[in-house]
């Protein structure tokens, strides 16, 4: 749906790493859970996950460039 807009973000305002970005939006998404704060057509645990495995490709890429 978004492209690879996580692993490579477009950074018009938000200068933070891929790394530190995608920290923030699975935070967002455990407070949704923790607050039980989630529309009708959202899923915040498939969100999760996926930002999970999306953390895990971007340490898994930062560290092949290191």
């Amino acid at each position: 749906k978004y492209g690879d807009s996580a692993l490579k973000p477009t950074r018009v305002f938000s200068q933070a790493s891929t790394i530190e970005q995608l920290k923030v939006r699975i935070d967002d998404k455990l407070s949704r859970v923790r607050s039980s704060q989630a529309d009708d057509d959202e899923d915040v645990i498939v969100d999760l996950i996926g930002y999970l495995i999306l953390y895990l490709i971007a340490l898994e890429n930062d560290a092949a460039s290191s």
